[in-house]
């Protein structure tokens, strides 16, 4: 099977052949440290906040702080081998389930919003 971009293209639509497409599979589990038996429990939902992922920094906020973002949802951003990858996924809806990339990347919320999360 080729592999198909978010635009929906191939790479059979290329006309490069050097550059070789990889396409990329995710998977979040999420687990929750217990202060009190101090182990790890596996979650299955994010409750009403949202999880900010990257390479910089890990974040929650309580989604209904802020118009636009979805509870329960990991916001990412990575780059894998060159290639910028961005995308909400949403826990309840891919609950441990290895997904390709392409079903996963959605518009962030608009850039304003942005800065209200880098506010000192």
């Amino acid at each position: 099977d080729p592999f198909v971009d978010n635009d929906g293209n191939s790479d059979d639509d290329d006309e490069d052949d050097d550059e070789e497409y990889i396409g990329y599979r995710i998977k979040f589990v999420i687990f929750k440290l217990d202060m009190d038996t101090k182990s790890w429990e596996k979650i299955y939902s994010l409750g009403d906040r949202s999880l900010f992922l990257g390479n910089c920094c890990t974040f929650t906020v309580a989604a209904a702080d802020y118009s636009g973002c979805k509870p329960s949802c990991i916001y990412y951003t990575d780059e894998l081998y060159d290639v910028e990858v961005n995308g909400i996924y949403d826990v309840e809806k891919y609950l441990d389930k290895d997904i390709g990339l392409g079903s996963l990347v959605q518009p962030f919320p608009k850039l304003e919003l942005m800065d209200d999360f880098l506010l000192p």
